[in-house]
């Protein structure tokens, strides 16, 4: 699995085998951002919130898709969606750019949001976005992280498959990450009911 630049490669190895022990059993070794993974105000603001720290519910709720067909993501593709948001807890944005998950194109010239963009999202009562790219901001920035985060808006990183998922409606979506005490981030399996 490709992982952020200088971040860990995740770990998987048998420690017990059925043969050997009676049982299977593995070793697990990543970093909390490590794949599709939701980030935590405390990821980049000292003293923010942990995932711990929140109800189950502010991991799951209604949802819509959002396309993006610009090199980033700005006020307009929110505007021409506005009315969709208004009535969700998460917009996921689609890109396409997953076609690139584990080829070193996938942190070259992916979409991003601009600072206003994310400015207008907080706008809005969400409790979080998810995008199909490595992050919401430009590789070497984290002014978005900063008022998405602020705002009490998670952010989910490397969705994929989205794809599948309709335009113009709204649907059920739930990203659950490991409970893991004081996380700044934790990976995430996430789905969407339609």
């Amino acid at each position: 699995m490709i992982v952020f630049p200088g971040d860990p490669r995740p770990q998987v190895k048998d420690i017990n085998t059925i043969e050997e022990h009676g049982y299977n059993q593995k070793f697990l070794s990543f970093a909390s951002h490590t794949g599709t993974h939701i980030d935590a105000p405390n990821h980049i603001l000292a003293g923010g919130k942990t995932l711990d720290t929140y109800p189950l519910e502010k991991f799951y709720g209604k949802a819509a898709v959002v396309e993006v067909k610009t090199p980033t993501i700005n006020e307009d593709n929110i505007v021409q969606k506005i009315d969709l948001i208004e009535q969700v807890d998460f917009v996921l944005f689609r890109s396409g750019w997953d076609k690139f998950w584990n080829k070193p194109e996938y942190f070259l010239g992916y979409p991003y949001f601009t600072d206003a963009a994310a400015s207008l999202l907080t706008s809005y009562n969400i409790k979080g976005i998810g995008i199909d790219t490595i992050s919401p901001d430009e590789i070497n920035s984290l002014s978005v992280h900063r008022l998405l985060l602020s705002a009490d808006i998670l952010i989910i990183e490397n969705l994929t498959g989205l794809s599948r998922l309709p335009d113009n409606t709204i649907f059920d979506f739930w990203a659950i990450p490991l409970k893991i005490k004081n996380a700044d981030g934790a990976p995430v399996r996430c789905w969407a009911e339609i």
